[in-house]
């Protein structure tokens, strides 16, 4: 029984990633730090697992060994991923933009589906780029490097040569319509798979797993000793390609590495493409210590090694440096001082937006739309959407001004699933409806009541007491927000009890807020300014003066950055959330809109002049 219960463990966590992405909390399943949190945290566990069922002594791990597998998977996330962004993946999405592809079927297809999708292109590209490494002399140069480990552990996926590690992460994932989640999904899944490749854990899992999925029999025979072995099983985590394409081969190994079976250093791996160039000025100079490896090139093995590892150490040094130095710079004078705005034309009065991955969604006049950057997706009629909606809940929540109830209008299908009842506080349509603690929350009338609608039932379930006209609401930091524009407050309310906690002093008419970045930021429009309001205490800790009004504008917060909607002046406003230093003016004066920060780009709207912005690469954006 145990031994059955072990060989689940693999497809258990598989099946974990996949209800993770597919149901968890939207704030979660939309920041891109979730991801990355998400896949560390497994890697960590099957780390773990090593000490508890291990499957080579030989591969126990030793502290060099961590720290080395530790250095390489923050290069990995650091270095190798902005690497692939910019190099990769933008350009790829310009390429994309520029030739009008669009695939807005991806869109609609199930999430399990879109699931796999990712993690085909993602695997199918891996595959052929690694069987180039084993057959061409070049690229081999660069993946040698990995083979050379002498154990097998769970971070040693990450262990090789930058060029091949930035080599390997290429894919066209970029070129394809999905929703965000589900492409973090499959990079979590794939990060799962590898790792458990890698690992010296004894965990079989059952066969129609293996037959479809990379285990550590597949990978342990590609990184043994023998030539042969080597040039088979290339899929990274899809052994089901190498059934395809006839590279499969049975079997397992606990002796691995290259050569000499010699562990190189991490200069050694870094400078190892050239090492071809280093033998033939050594040999030039010395006409000794040249060496034969790998059957294709020469291989420099210094007589005294500890003298040249501390020169290569010093020399990588250096060259880690410069890099940085020449990076930074390049990044500083490349960056614009404006980004390019792109712009799409939307007839009506496009105003009050929802970010949906990669999508938007924008109210209008008797409707909400679907935009992408390459047009719109989906219409769907509602009598008169106001005010700032939510995603949440594979849905979009738009407030109804005319009907005074809450449409809840279901992601996928585009249709209208449940109208609330709620009312509407504010028929003018400047007001929020926001998600969290499992609820959706809106403004339900001018006497200040707020109605929390459950999205299982979608019924009330509770009314909070505010200030009259409490119109504009955030929800964040544990809390949902409230700020009346008549009584110059805001409210912060405990989800717990559905009461006020703290309530602090403002200046004139303030409207929209945010909660994120450490704070509650609300625009005073009436004073043209932005309070920060500690989250804790309920106090004003710092204000910025911006224009002389920001009416009707908008407001939104992330990348360390608080983005302001204007309506004078320039298009929107980046403030650094701790020095309140207004770190970029961009764009010209658009009159009123909304604005939506995401990681990718900033949407921007303004109905007056019936357009819907893209503005691109925000974290270049008042660097």
């Amino acid at each position: 029984m145990k031994k059955i219960l072990l060989s689940y463990v693999q497809p258990i966590m598989v099946l974990g990633i996949l209800l993770f992405w597919a149901i968890g909390p939207a704030a979660w399943i939309k920041s891109s730090w979730s991801v990355v949190v998400a896949t560390l945290l497994t890697t960590a566990f099957i780390q773990a697992l090593e000490w508890v069922n291990e499957r080579h002594s030989s591969w126990r791990l030793t502290k060099r060994e961590f720290f080395t597998d530790v250095f390489y998977v923050t290069l990995s996330y650091t270095v190798i991923s902005w690497l692939t962004a910019k190099l990769a993946d933008e350009p790829l999405g310009m390429v994309k933009q520029s030739l009008g592809i669009s695939t807005a079927w991806a869109m609609h297809l199930p999430f399990v589906v879109q699931v796999a999708l990712v993690i085909v292109l993602v695997e199918f590209g891996q595959y052929w780029m690694h069987r180039l490494m084993h057959n061409q002399a070049f690229f081999w140069s660069t993946h040698a490097p990995h083979h050379h480990i002498t154990q097998l552990n769970a971070m040693k996926g990450a262990v090789g040569n930058p060029i091949e590690l930035f080599l390997i992460s290429l894919s066209v994932v970029a070129v394809f319509d999905l929703p965000q989640a589900a492409v973090f999904c499959a990079i979590n899944i794939l990060a799962v798979i590898s790792t458990f490749a890698h690992a010296n854990t004894r965990f079989d899992p059952p066969r129609w797993y293996a037959f479809v999925f990379t285990t550590i029999q597949h990978h342990s025979l590609h990184h043994s000793t023998g030539y042969e072995q080597t040039r088979s099983n290339y899929g990274n985590s899809l052994i089901l390609l190498d059934r395809i394409f006839g590279t499969y081969s049975d079997g397992e190994a606990e002796l691995v590495g290259q050569d000499d079976r010699r562990r190189l250093s991490i200069p050694e791996q870094f400078l190892f493409p050239a090492q071809p160039l280093v033998g033939r000025l050594k040999a030039r100079r010395r006409r000794e210590g040249v060496t034969k490896v790998a059957g294709w090139s020469t291989h420099w093995i210094p007589r005294d090694t500890r003298t040249q590892e501390r020169r290569l150490t010093r020399l990588m040094k250096t060259m880690t440096w410069l890099a940085v130095a020449l990076g930074t710079g390049t990044a500083q004078a490349g960056a614009p001082a404006t980004p390019t705005e792109q712009v799409q034309t939307v007839p009506g009065f496009a105003d009050f937006l929802a970010v949906d991955g990669d999508t938007i969604w924008a109210t209008n006049v008797g409707r909400v739309e679907q935009w992408s950057r390459h047009g719109k997706r989906a219409e769907v009629a509602v009598a008169h959407p106001c005010g700032a909606m939510a995603v949440a809940y594979r849905s979009l929540w738009v407030a109804n001004c005319k009907d005074q109830t809450l449409d809840r209008i279901d992601l996928k299908s585009a249709r209208i699933t449940a109208v609330i009842p709620t009312g509407i506080a504010n028929p003018k349509g400047e007001l929020n409806v926001v998600a969290g603690a499992g609820s959706i929350w809106v403004a339900s009338d001018a006497k200040g009541t707020i109605a929390r609608v459950d999205p299982a039932t979608n019924r009330v379930t509770a009314s909070v007491q505010t200030n009259p006209d409490a119109f504009y609401l955030a929800f964040g930091l544990g809390s949902l927000w409230a700020v009346s524009g008549t009584q110059q407050t805001l409210q912060k309310i405990d989800p717990a009890s559905n009461r006020v906690v703290t309530t602090t002093p403002l200046g004139r008419e303030p409207g929209f807020l945010v909660a994120g970045e450490g704070a509650v930021w609300v625009q005073e429009q009436g004073d043209g300014t932005l309070a920060r309001v500690d989250p804790v205490s309920g106090a004003v800790s710092g204000r910025v003066k911006v224009d002389e009004t920001l009416k009707y504008g908008d407001i939104d917060a992330g990348g360390g950055k608080v983005w302001l909607r204007t309506t004078a002046g320039q298009t929107f406003v980046v403030v650094d959330p701790a020095s309140l230093a207004i770190k970029a003016r961009v764009g010209t004066a658009a009159g009123s809109g909304a604005l939506r920060y995401t990681r990718a780009g900033v949407w921007t709207t303004a109905h007056n002049a019936h357009t819907l912005s893209w503005w691109p690469d925000p974290a270049a954006i008042g660097r």
